[in-house]
C-alpha cells in the first residue's frame, strides 16, 4: 500500500492530492493515508501539506515550512498533555456542572 499512496502522490505542488481523494482511489480510510505519509516523511520522502493536499517537494522552504507546521501541532499537544496532566494531580479547573 506504501507504494500505492505514493504513486498517488505529485511532485508538483500546484497538482496537489488530498487524504480524501486517496483514500477513494484506493478504497482505504484516510487514517490509513496519514499512516502511510508519515512512514514516507520517517523514511526522508519530503512529503509537504496544507489544506489543500499533499505533494512531494524538493523546496527546501516548502519542507522547512512543513517542519514547522508540524512542531506547531507537536506543541499543542504537549500543552494538551500537560493540561490533563494538571486535572491528574488535582490541579485542574473542571468544573462539572
Amino acid at each position: 500500500m506504501y507504494d500505492a499512496v505514493f504513486n498517488l502522490i505529485p511532485c508538483n505542488e500546484q497538482q496537489r492530492i488530498t487524504a480524501a481523494k486517496i483514500s477513494r482511489l484506493l478504497g482505504i480510510k484516510e487514517a490509513e493515508v496519514r499512516h502511510w505519509v508519515n512512514r514516507m516523511r520517517s523514511s526522508g520522502i519530503p512529503v509537504c501539506s496544507d489544506r489543500r493536499g499533499y505533494y512531494i517537494s524538493n523546496n527546501t522552504e516548502h519542507v522547512k515550512m512543513q517542519i514547522a507546521s508540524m512542531e506547531n501541532r507537536i506543541n499543542a499537544m504537549q500543552n494538551a498533555i500537560g493540561g490533563l496532566h494538571l486535572f491528574l494531580a488535582g490541579k485542574g479547573s473542571y468544573v462539572n456542572t
